[in-house]
């Protein structure tokens, strides 16, 4: 399934539902360090470097993915 994780912060929660089968189309979270730690941890997958607060912004990214499934 498309899966979302907003505030991701270093990608355990990823991870895990990426171990289990889902496939992960976008990360979310706003802290420089979290998403460096993110990409050292998974590699290639897609990280957004956002504030989750500016609503219509975070939509506009999130559309176009169409996740099935929203964690975080």
């Amino acid at each position: 399934m498309r899966t979302a994780d907003l505030f991701a912060g270093c990608g355990g929660l990823s991870l895990g539902f990426l171990r289990a089968g889902y496939r992960l189309v976008a990360a979310i979270d706003s802290w420089e360090a979290a998403r460096r730690c993110y990409e050292a941890n998974l590699p290639g997958h897609p990280f957004f470097q956002m504030d989750l607060s500016k609503t219509e912004e975070a939509l506009e990214v999130l559309r176009p993915l169409a996740p099935q499934v929203v964690i975080g």
